[in-house]
């Protein structure tokens, strides 16, 4: 990929986990299925709701306590243990992953932009090294700019 979108994408693909919700799957990010109105399936760009979809889905085990029946659980509790042959009719806890707020990034991030749409996280050390880059020897000439991006464009 080549141009602004480019740089969109190697800045996400570089980002550290440090700066991502825990059990996010950059993936989503760097190949979105798009969905096409009126046809085809795809996935909403929105983030997946992970408490919701936990809370309402059950787990099931094989009754037997062996440490082979042990490594297979089941959505559906008429599934035969692969170790055993035995019905997985012994329902477990799921224990849900951390909340994401909606949102594939940490909630304290903040990230800044560039022109040619590259992403960086706004950091002491990223600020610098940006300032450097460019040349900036004087801080009072800078000036902040904040733009809403939202679904209509850019605010």
């Amino acid at each position: 990929m080549v141009g602004s979108f480019g740089n969109i994408y190697h800045s996400i693909d570089n980002l550290g986990t440090v700066y991502l919700q825990p059990n996010v799957n950059k993936e989503t990010l760097l190949k979105p299925k798009l969905h096409i109105s009126g046809g085809g399936s795809g996935v909403p760009l929105k983030s997946p709701d992970f408490a919701s979809s936990a809370k309402s889905r059950k787990l099931y085990r094989c009754a037997r306590d062996t440490s082979k029946c042990d490594l297979y659980v089941a959505y559906d509790f008429n599934t035969t243990c692969p170790s055993c042959s035995k019905v997985m009719n012994s329902e477990i806890n799921f224990v849900d992953p951390p909340s994401t707020n909606g949102g594939y990034v940490k909630g304290v991030v903040t990230f800044m932009v560039m022109d040619d749409l590259e992403v960086k996280p706004m950091c002491t050390t990223c600020t610098f090294t940006l300032l450097n880059k460019f040349n900036v020897n004087k801080f009072e000439a800078l000036e902040e700019k904040v733009v809403d991006l939202g679904m209509d464009g850019v605010c």
